[in-house]
Formats: structure tokens, sequence, C-alpha cells
């Protein structure tokens, strides 16, 4: 298992410290959010930039800063995450992940090498409280929990049988997808083309689930890619028996290996996406998820994995690889491994999705 300082090599990872280290330093957070609009700036782009200061207070120093001086600042951050709220931090760095256009202003900021050094000495200062968290925990099979998106574009309901025909109808996709995208679509990274983006068997109603946590209930409610704004969900606990075969992803070096024991090539598809997310022209490669399905039932990302792993562009045999698309603590289920653990529970979130609540709570969490 690789340290779990190897978080600040990730931009995700990177993401997490930095929220982190706002809650508890509103300049450095204002620093950083005004180095992330002009990186912006500088290219175009109008992304997610960092928000948990408001610039107009008058207690907010805007003298000019330097990365040399915002790596200072984090060197001077203490290592005690006493009541910081992970959680938080986790969702922040997830929200945020995008891999169909450059990175944003804040994760270019953050990847500036005294930046990203002075973060990886703040991880390592971390590690031993970080390692008491469930965010390093493997899959918790007894406790599991599904969620199905209600409301606007609503997601499909829990299906615990046909994997093996879903994986079967994925992989002959993805191979004809592979074979139009290469008559189809033009053959320069840079071009203005999007595609497939993900690395995940998505869009194949496998069930996907994460563990709750006692006071926020399942914590994909808070943990997802790419969010369409649900604010409404309907959570079913499952859980798996005795005897599963479950890959852990902990690790760079767990995604790596996956993804070289089962190789499937998927450049065409994902030329132009994960060119600009990562800079880097290469063969891409993803994990033939009808293979691994003969040998393990479940594939599991634990938080820390998550932040670790994804995003970056990793070199495999022949190429590279980008876990993207799949949430912390998420389990993708490969066989029909699943029995239902009880009756689902309708949860209401916050406008912004922050705070989730199930439908029989009588206080709600602003009250």
């Amino acid at each position: 298992m690789q340290p779990l300082a190897s978080i600040a090599d990730g931009p995700r990872g990177r993401r997490f410290l930095m929220s982190l280290l706002a809650e508890r330093d509103e300049q450095l957070a204002s620093e950083v959010m005004r180095e992330a609009i002009a990186a912006d700036s500088s290219t175009g782009s109008a992304h997610v930039v960092f928000s948990k200061v408001d610039e107009s207070d008058p207690g907010i120093d805007r003298s000019p800063v330097t990365p040399v001086s915002l790596a200072q600042r984090i060197r001077d951050q203490d290592a005690d995450i006493a009541g910081a709220d992970l959680l938080a931090a986790l969702a922040e760095a997830t929200r945020t992940a995008m891999y169909w256009q450059e990175e944003d202003g804040e994760d270019q900021v953050l990847a500036r090498p005294d930046i990203a050094d002075a973060l990886a000495g703040f991880a390592r200062a971390l590690e031993p409280a970080l390692s008491a968290t469930w965010l390093v925990e493997p899959l918790d099979a007894p406790a599991q929990f599904f969620v199905q998106w209600l409301g606007k574009h609503p997601t499909s309901e829990l299906e615990m049988s046909g994997a093996d025909a879903k994986l079967r109808a994925w992989k002959s996709g993805t191979v004809a997808g592979e074979r139009r995208a290469d008559a189809e679509w033009p053959k320069s990274p840079g071009a203005p083309w999007t595609g497939e983006w993900w690395s995940t068997p998505a869009l194949t109603e496998l069930p996907i689930t994460t563990r709750a946590l006692p006071q926020t209930g399942p914590v994909r409610l808070q943990l997802i890619e790419d969010t369409l704004g649900w604010t409404e969900a309907l959570a079913a606990p499952v859980r798996a028996g005795e005897g599963i075969r479950v890959y852990e992803l902990s690790a760079p070096d767990a995604w790596i290996r996956l993804v070289e024991r089962y190789a499937l090539r998927v450049t065409n598809s994902r030329r132009h996406d994960w060119w600009r997310v990562t800079g880097i022209e290469s063969e891409w490669f993803i994990p033939d998820w009808e293979a691994v399905a003969a040998d393990f039932d479940a594939v599991h990302l634990s938080a820390t994995g998550y932040l670790a792993t994804a995003g970056r562009a990793l070199p495999v045999n022949g190429g590279h690889t980008v876990l993207a698309g799949w949430g912390p603590d998420e389990a993708y289920w490969l066989t029909d491994a699943l029995v239902e653990a009880g009756q689902p529970v309708e949860w209401h979130a916050s406008l912004d999705g922050a705070l989730w609540w199930p439908r029989e709570a009588e206080k709600k969490p602003w009250t």
C-alpha cells in the first residue's frame, strides 16, 4: 500500500487538502481563489473556482501573492484535523472533477511545483490522522447502500440480476464505439471534439454502492462526479454474502495493475477528452470489465484511493490510463452478488446538495 501522502500527487487529492486548509485560513483561501481566477482568465476559460471566501470582506489582504508565498503559507499550517469536516472536503474535491475539459484555475494553481510540494508536506503530516478514518477503509460488504436519484433526471431502480448480459452489452458497445470513433472522429487530440470520458462500466445499470455514515447517510449522496444537481434520492440497504471476491483500488498502483491485467484499448473514444484533462497524447486503456467479472464480484475504490488516482495520466503497458467517472468509496458490482437488506428510505437535500436528511427526520438541518 502506498503512503497516504500520495494523495497530494493527484489533482483531486490536492483539492481535498486545500479544502481542509481553507476551512482554517480564509486568507489562504482568498489568495488561492485570486490566483485561480487569474489562471482561468489567462486561458479564456470559465471554470469552477474556489468559492468559500467573501472577497468583499475588508479583512482580506489583497497584496500580491506568488507561488512561493502561497507554499509558505501552506507549510505554516498545523496538521490537526480534529473537528475537520472530511466529508465536505471530499465532496469539494469530487464535485469539481472534470474530465472533458482542461483543469480549472484552482487545480492549475495547486499543481504548481512549489504549492504541490507544500501540499505533499501537509499530506505527510496528516497521514497518522487520516489512517484512522473511514477514508482508507476497504469495502464494507455487509452494509452497503444503493442510491437511486429521483426528481429531475431520475436514474434506474436497483437491479440485482442480469450482470452478465449487461457486461456483454457494455463490451460490444465499447468495441463498436471505438470502431466508429476511428472511422468518423478527428485524429488530432486537440480537435474540438468530445466523446466518452469515463473509465467505468457506466450506463449499464450495474449496481453502484457505498457505505453510509451515522449522521449523514450514504456517502454517495454527496460524493458524485458530474452531478446533475439532484436533491431527491431513494437509498436502499443491500449486502453481499461471505466469500465474495473484491478488488480494492486503494492507490494508483492498484488501478494500473487492473488495467494492465485486463487491458482494453479505448484511444479513439478518449483521445480528445483525456488529452485536454492531462495534456498527454497517448494510447489509452481501461479495464475490460467483462473480463474482470470472471475473477471479481466487485471493484471498490477507497476514498484515499480516489484522491490519489482520479484524473491522472498513469503509465501502463503500451500507453496510459485515467481513472474517471468513479466516486470515492463506490463499489461497482460485476456479478449478481447483492441481496436486499432492508426497506429503501427517501432522502432530500438542500438546494446546493450539501446537506441531506431522511424524509422521516423531524428536525431539518437548518433549524
